[in-house]
């Protein structure tokens, strides 16, 4: 956990909602929570008071300013992701000028993308649901046009809507097969990291780490289903 966090920093919401799922459905979670804790804190503490010694900030991250000023200024869609800088070349100019360090530019930026919340915060309500739900879009667009086919789309909307799909009708089978805390876990995790990423921009790519909730839920539904068509198989036989 203290790895990802480090990788991709949006990971440690992650962390919090482990320790919250934990603290609501597990018993026992003293040891566990503590270990969880303690390891993950052994990875990030280095690393934050390397920041603190070179930026005076107990930081993890310096690019959390750009990524949410991508996705709350003016030029921001729901799916146009990093093509919104068309709109921010005056902005980045301006703390330029500055000749700010990486942790104050990431605050200057961050304190910018408030303002245009404040100019009009209906517009950006707006398009923060409109990001939650193309969070689950099977195709972007893309800067790179050349990167972007017809048949990339059509494997993507396949390969993406069996999971969705699958997931979806796991529900329906609750009364046959009860929902487990493992597969609760999963879900809510899933449609969690839609609302947290959609603070800033929804790219396929940062989906990506937690499309293997989908996998798991699928995966371990279709067991089910398989060992209850052996179990009547074989019943049948006898």
């Amino acid at each position: 956990m203290g790895i990802a966090i480090l990788t991709i920093p949006t990971f440690l919401f992650v962390l919090v909602f482990l320790l919250l799922f934990s603290c609501i459905w597990r018993r026992k979670i003293l040891y566990p929570t503590i270990l969880l804790v303690g390891i993950a804190g052994l990875t990030l503490i280095p690393w934050m008071v390397r920041n603190y010694y070179i930026f005076q900030e107990f930081g993890l991250t310096t690019n959390f300013g750009d990524n949410f000023i991508i996705g709350n200024n003016p030029c921001t869609t729901p799916n146009n992701g990093p093509l919104a800088y068309k709109c921010l070349d005056e902005v980045y100019h301006k703390a330029s000028l500055l000749n700010l360090n990486e942790f104050d530019k990431s605050n200057y930026l961050t304190n910018q993308a408030m303002a245009y919340w404040k100019t009009d915060p209906l517009h950006y309500i707006h398009l923060y649901i409109l990001k939650t739900l193309n969070y689950f879009n099977y195709r972007n667009d893309l800067a790179t046009q050349s990167e972007a086919s017809l048949g990339k789309d059509i494997l993507m909307l396949i390969s993406y809507g069996l999971l969705v799909i699958i997931g979806f009708v796991r529900l329906f089978y609750y009364k046959f097969i009860p929902i487990t805390d493992f597969e609760k876990f999963h879900y809510l995790l899933y449609l969690l990291s839609s609302f947290v990423l959609a603070l800033l921009f929804t790219r396929i790519r940062y989906r990506l780490p937690f499309d293997y909730c989908l996998i798991i839920i699928g995966g371990n539904f279709l067991g089910h289903l398989l060992e209850g068509w052996q179990s009547k198989s074989q019943e049948a036989l006898v």
